[in-house]
């Protein structure tokens, strides 16, 4: 954790230690309870499906203010907001398409099944984890060789 954070001002569970490196306050047990809230919410809950389903409405929802949410997910999860939700969206696409092997449906109905507020930022989503198209991907299902080589699609969870 050498480098310094992007945030103009300090949060209040960052401190630095003798050396000015930050450190983080939050005890194990903490860091696992805002993860398992974050996951009943998101995962469970599915709230992905939400268009515009903002990391703010997330911070309200599971009542952790908003500057701690983002860097939780930024420095516990190590990714970005956008790649946790998209994430949840992919896997979920991927259930729907194993379901839905004899009709393809089209892209922006399938983009709007999963909470994608347009074609192409779905698209490129699915590209990102799947590394194929979704209708590539499901042609590839309908024979059995999904491109990526993974037998059930699901893309690795960080």
């Amino acid at each position: 954790m050498g480098e310094k954070l992007p945030y103009n001002k300090k949060l209040f569970f960052l401190s630095e230690d003798e050396a000015g490196e930050e450190k983080l306050f939050l005890s194990e047990k903490k860091i696992e309870d805002i993860r398992t809230r974050i996951d009943v919410l998101i995962g469970q809950q599915k709230t992905f499906l939400k268009t515009h389903y903002t990391l703010a409405r997330i911070a309200e929802d599971i009542s952790i203010p908003y500057y701690q949410l983002s860097a939780f997910v930024n420095l516990i999860l190590k990714q970005r907001y956008n790649d946790l939700i998209n994430q949840y969206r992919i896997n979920y696409c991927l259930e729907l398409l194993r379901e839905k092997k004899n009709g393809i449906p089209k892209v922006h109905e399938l983009a709007n099944a999963c909470g994608f507020g347009n074609r192409n930022t779905f698209i490129n989503a699915f590209k990102k984890y799947v590394h194929t198209t979704p209708i590539e991907y499901l042609n590839q299902l309908k024979s059995g060789q999904p491109k990526d080589g993974r037998s059930n699609g699901v893309p690795v969870q960080k």
